[in-house]
């Protein structure tokens, strides 16, 4: 014979998080240091790349981009950080393939 079950399953709605709700997990000096090796180097916006923009964001917060969810994690905050503005897409002329990137700047 079944017991009665004393809990129901209930549902909450989800939503996919803000930009501002994703970035905002760092501290203020966290995205200093961000912002500032960003602006000292030359990083594109593509993961594929050897200059990925998240391998600098990776490094400021201590995260390993050989983890696959720190990994997804660091991307997420690119992304964030470009939406919110922090961080600017801009299509440039790569110097050493000589194609134009598109590399991504501190605001």
């Amino acid at each position: 014979m079944a017991k009665p079950q004393d809990f129901a399953p209930m549902f909450t709605e989800w939503k996919l998080p803000s930009a501002e709700d994703v970035a905002g997990g760092i501290s203020e000096e966290q995205r200093a240091a961000i912002f500032t090796a960003v602006a000292n180097a030359e990083y594109k916006k593509s993961p594929q790349a050897k200059n990925w923009v998240g391998v600098a964001v990776a490094f400021e917060l201590g995260l390993d981009l050989a983890d696959e969810p720190s990994k997804k994690r660091v991307s997420g905050l690119v992304r964030a950080l470009i939406k919110e503005g922090a961080l600017v897409e801009k299509e440039e002329r790569d110097p050493i393939r000589r194609e134009t990137a598109v590399f991504v700047r501190s605001a």
